[in-house]
């Protein structure tokens, strides 16, 4: 695997440490997809998670993204319609990415505005489908 170089991430004009907590390999359609999670580092920007996802077929970045961690969805991977979909919940929404011709693409429709009860437990609109 060839060396990737990544830009100082900032977040409000802040430089951000990152520490490498895990790395994930997922395999879909002859691909294997890895999954590198950051969790910030001393920067008084609570526990963030920064996470990358790289195709080793494409020896590309496919998909860079905070999201929140603790309680509730980091991220989660499933099959839908055999695509590939991603969920990944920032502050108060969950986003839905689908990856499509070799791309992560957010799908807006898809996505949802959530709220943290009293348990910590994600509540979505009845309704929601993705």
């Amino acid at each position: 695997m060839k060396k990737i170089y990544f830009l100082k991430l900032q977040k409000r004009k802040k430089n951000i440490s990152l520490n490498l907590e895990d790395v994930f390999c997922l395999k879909f359609n002859k691909d294997s997809f890895y999954i590198f999670e950051f969790k910030t580092f001393n920067q008084g920007v609570n526990s963030n998670t920064y996470n990358i996802i790289y195709s080793n077929r494409k020896e590309k970045i496919l998909f860079k993204k905070w999201n929140s961690s603790g309680n509730g969805i980091s991220n989660a991977f499933g099959v839908r319609k055999s695509n590939l979909f991603l969920l990944n919940q920032i502050r108060d929404s969950i986003n839905y990415y689908e990856l499509r011709d070799e791309k992560i693409i957010y799908k807006a429709n898809n996505s949802t505005n959530i709220k943290i009860d009293t348990l910590g437990k994600i509540c979505v609109r009845q309704d929601y489908k993705f």
